[in-house]
């Protein structure tokens, strides 16, 4: 799952559909690790930076949740 992180690094937050996608593959695979560095990776100033940061809290809220890492 290094590569999302990789390929988050290079969209930044230009464009938030393919980093949820990357995001909730991870999830699906149960790799909340890979989720969340994927919007690490992406939080940088861009159009949808807004959107990273709330899918960021939101999905520590849904992790935290389950009890999930």
């Amino acid at each position: 799952m290094d590569r999302f992180a990789a390929t988050a690094t290079v969209l930044g937050s230009e464009d938030w559909q393919p980093l949820e996608a990357m995001v909730s593959y991870a999830l699906q695979r149960g790799d909340a690790a890979s989720a969340r560095a994927v919007l690490r990776a992406a939080d940088r100033p861009r159009f949808h930076r807004d959107w990273v940061r709330r899918r960021s809290i939101e999905l520590a809220q849904e992790l935290d949740g389950e009890g999930l890492t």
